[in-house]
Protein backbone atom coordinates (compact mmCIF):
# COMPACT_ATOMS: atom_id res chain seq x y z
CA UNK A 1 0.00 0.00 0.00
CA UNK A 2 1.04 3.35 -1.31
CA UNK A 3 2.34 5.81 2.12
CA UNK A 4 -0.98 8.13 1.14
CA UNK A 5 -3.26 5.76 0.43
CA UNK A 6 -2.35 4.29 4.75
CA UNK A 7 -2.77 8.06 5.50
CA UNK A 8 -6.02 8.41 4.07
CA UNK A 9 -7.30 5.28 5.68
CA UNK A 10 -5.94 6.30 9.02
CA UNK A 11 -7.92 10.22 8.85
CA UNK A 12 -10.77 8.38 7.51
CA UNK A 13 -10.94 5.52 10.49
CA UNK A 14 -10.46 9.51 12.78
CA UNK A 15 -12.87 10.91 11.36
CA UNK A 16 -15.79 7.68 11.86
CA UNK A 17 -14.33 8.04 15.23
CA UNK A 18 -14.96 11.95 16.26
CA UNK A 19 -18.23 11.98 14.09
CA UNK A 20 -19.34 8.62 16.36
CA UNK A 21 -18.46 10.80 19.42
CA UNK A 22 -20.64 13.34 18.18
CA UNK A 23 -23.70 11.50 16.82
CA UNK A 24 -23.65 9.84 20.39
CA UNK A 25 -23.49 12.95 22.36
CA UNK A 26 -26.26 14.54 20.16
CA UNK A 27 -28.43 11.36 20.64
CA UNK A 28 -27.94 11.38 24.76
CA UNK A 29 -28.60 15.43 24.52
CA UNK A 30 -32.21 14.12 22.66
CA UNK A 31 -32.92 11.79 25.03
CA UNK A 32 -32.32 13.71 28.28
CA UNK A 33 -34.78 16.44 26.80
CA UNK A 34 -37.35 14.51 25.71
CA UNK A 35 -37.20 12.80 29.29
CA UNK A 36 -37.38 16.23 30.92
CA UNK A 37 -40.30 16.84 28.43
CA UNK A 38 -42.24 14.21 29.44
CA UNK A 39 -41.53 14.79 33.40
CA UNK A 40 -43.07 18.17 33.00
CA UNK A 41 -45.84 17.56 30.65
CA UNK A 42 -46.90 14.73 33.15
CA UNK A 43 -46.96 16.82 35.80
CA UNK A 44 -48.70 20.19 34.57
CA UNK A 45 -52.67 20.57 35.26
CA UNK A 46 -54.77 20.95 32.30
CA UNK A 47 -58.82 21.59 33.06
CA UNK A 48 -61.23 22.04 30.67
CA UNK A 49 -63.82 24.80 31.27
CA UNK A 50 -67.24 25.12 29.90
CA UNK A 51 -69.18 27.88 30.90
CA UNK A 52 -72.61 28.57 29.41
CA UNK A 53 -76.29 29.25 29.82
CA UNK A 54 -78.35 25.81 30.18
CA UNK A 55 -81.72 25.71 31.33
CA UNK A 56 -83.23 22.93 33.93
CA UNK A 57 -85.74 20.84 33.02
CA UNK A 58 -87.92 19.41 36.02
CA UNK A 59 -91.11 16.96 35.83
CA UNK A 60 -94.28 18.96 36.77
CA UNK A 61 -93.41 22.09 35.89
CA UNK A 62 -93.56 24.20 33.11
CA UNK A 63 -91.36 26.87 33.75
CA UNK A 64 -88.13 26.09 33.03
CA UNK A 65 -85.03 28.36 34.93
CA UNK A 66 -82.18 29.27 33.14
CA UNK A 67 -78.54 28.67 34.71
CA UNK A 68 -75.35 30.16 34.51
CA UNK A 69 -73.35 26.30 34.01
CA UNK A 70 -69.75 25.81 34.75
CA UNK A 71 -68.46 22.35 34.35
CA UNK A 72 -64.72 21.65 34.96
CA UNK A 73 -63.12 18.45 33.78
CA UNK A 74 -59.41 17.21 34.99
CA UNK A 75 -57.37 16.22 31.75
CA UNK A 76 -54.37 15.50 33.60
CA UNK A 77 -53.06 12.19 35.23
CA UNK A 78 -52.12 14.23 38.33
CA UNK A 79 -55.28 15.44 40.85
CA UNK A 80 -55.91 19.02 40.81
CA UNK A 81 -57.92 20.38 43.63
CA UNK A 82 -60.38 23.14 42.40
CA UNK A 83 -60.11 25.83 45.33
CA UNK A 84 -61.86 29.28 43.89
CA UNK A 85 -63.93 30.36 40.75
CA UNK A 86 -63.69 33.84 39.29
CA UNK A 87 -64.42 36.05 36.87
CA UNK A 88 -62.95 39.14 35.86
CA UNK A 89 -63.01 41.88 33.16
CA UNK A 90 -60.26 44.21 31.88
CA UNK A 91 -56.90 43.96 30.47
CA UNK A 92 -53.39 44.82 32.31
CA UNK A 93 -53.79 47.59 34.98
CA UNK A 94 -57.51 48.08 34.66
CA UNK A 95 -58.42 44.66 35.40
CA UNK A 96 -60.63 43.65 37.54
CA UNK A 97 -61.73 40.04 39.44
CA UNK A 98 -64.78 39.07 41.29
CA UNK A 99 -64.87 35.54 43.24
CA UNK A 100 -67.71 33.79 42.64
CA UNK A 101 -69.93 32.37 45.43
CA UNK A 102 -71.43 28.52 44.52
CA UNK A 103 -72.17 28.02 48.51
CA UNK A 104 -76.30 27.98 47.78
CA UNK A 105 -76.78 30.89 49.55
CA UNK A 106 -78.68 32.90 46.81
CA UNK A 107 -76.25 32.53 44.22
CA UNK A 108 -77.32 28.87 43.09
CA UNK A 109 -80.67 27.33 43.44
CA UNK A 110 -81.30 24.87 46.45
CA UNK A 111 -81.80 21.70 45.39
CA UNK A 112 -79.26 21.73 42.37
CA UNK A 113 -76.20 19.67 42.97
CA UNK A 114 -73.40 21.67 42.92
CA UNK A 115 -69.85 19.68 43.27
CA UNK A 116 -68.83 21.35 47.22
CA UNK A 117 -65.60 23.73 47.48
CA UNK A 118 -62.59 22.71 47.69
CA UNK A 119 -63.09 20.12 45.60
CA UNK A 120 -60.61 16.99 44.47
CA UNK A 121 -60.59 16.21 41.00
CA UNK A 122 -58.61 12.93 39.56
CA UNK A 123 -58.29 12.35 35.96
CA UNK A 124 -61.35 12.46 33.88
CA UNK A 125 -63.21 13.80 36.92
CA UNK A 126 -66.26 16.73 36.81
CA UNK A 127 -67.23 19.51 39.19
CA UNK A 128 -70.39 21.23 38.12
CA UNK A 129 -72.19 24.08 39.13
CA UNK A 130 -75.51 25.86 38.94
CA UNK A 131 -76.12 29.14 38.96
CA UNK A 132 -79.49 30.51 38.82
CA UNK A 133 -79.75 33.18 36.49
CA UNK A 134 -83.06 34.88 37.23
CA UNK A 135 -85.11 34.36 40.16
CA UNK A 136 -84.53 34.98 43.95
CA UNK A 137 -81.30 35.27 43.72
CA UNK A 138 -81.28 37.54 40.41
CA UNK A 139 -77.42 36.96 39.75
CA UNK A 140 -77.72 38.50 36.01
CA UNK A 141 -78.66 41.95 37.84
CA UNK A 142 -76.12 41.80 40.35
CA UNK A 143 -73.41 40.34 38.09
CA UNK A 144 -74.19 43.36 35.94
CA UNK A 145 -73.71 46.10 38.53
CA UNK A 146 -70.61 44.45 40.01
CA UNK A 147 -69.01 43.25 37.05
CA UNK A 148 -69.91 45.06 33.54
CA UNK A 149 -70.51 48.67 35.02
CA UNK A 150 -69.54 51.19 34.09
CA UNK A 151 -68.83 50.53 30.56
CA UNK A 152 -70.86 47.18 29.67
CA UNK A 153 -69.56 46.53 26.11
CA UNK A 154 -66.16 47.02 26.90
CA UNK A 155 -66.57 44.31 29.73
CA UNK A 156 -68.30 41.90 28.04
CA UNK A 157 -65.54 41.66 25.09
CA UNK A 158 -63.20 41.00 28.07
CA UNK A 159 -65.38 38.79 30.26
CA UNK A 160 -63.32 35.34 31.73
CA UNK A 161 -64.13 32.81 34.23
CA UNK A 162 -60.99 31.61 36.06
CA UNK A 163 -60.73 28.06 38.36
CA UNK A 164 -58.04 28.43 40.77
CA UNK A 165 -56.36 24.81 42.02
CA UNK A 166 -54.54 24.49 45.12
CA UNK A 167 -51.49 23.66 43.16
CA UNK A 168 -50.95 27.37 41.77
CA UNK A 169 -52.56 26.56 38.23
CA UNK A 170 -54.84 28.86 36.88
CA UNK A 171 -57.89 27.57 33.72
CA UNK A 172 -58.73 31.08 32.34
CA UNK A 173 -61.41 30.84 29.37
CA UNK A 174 -63.93 32.84 27.96
CA UNK A 175 -67.62 31.97 28.16
CA UNK A 176 -69.74 30.35 25.72
CA UNK A 177 -71.81 32.74 23.60
CA UNK A 178 -74.57 31.92 25.40
CA UNK A 179 -73.93 33.42 28.45
CA UNK A 180 -72.48 37.00 26.58
CA UNK A 181 -75.68 37.15 25.26
CA UNK A 182 -77.70 37.34 28.11
CA UNK A 183 -75.84 39.75 29.65
CA UNK A 184 -75.68 41.86 26.26
CA UNK A 185 -79.57 41.50 26.12
CA UNK A 186 -79.74 42.10 30.06
CA UNK A 187 -77.93 45.49 29.24
CA UNK A 188 -79.59 46.54 26.57
CA UNK A 189 -82.81 46.17 28.47
CA UNK A 190 -81.56 48.49 31.24
CA UNK A 191 -80.52 51.16 28.64
CA UNK A 192 -84.20 51.10 27.03
CA UNK A 193 -85.36 51.61 30.74
CA UNK A 194 -83.16 54.31 31.32
CA UNK A 195 -84.44 56.34 28.06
Amino acid sequence: MEPHQQFLTEYSLRLLEVGASWFGAIGTLAAVAVALYLAFRSEKIKLRVDVSVAQGVRRGETDSPEFVWIMITNRSPRPARITTVSWQVGRFWSKRRFFQFLDGEGHAEKGIMNSPLPFTLNDGDQAQYFILLGGSSDWIAHFYDKALKPNPSANLKTLKLAVHTSHGACAIVRPDNSLIEELRKYAAQLEVEVR
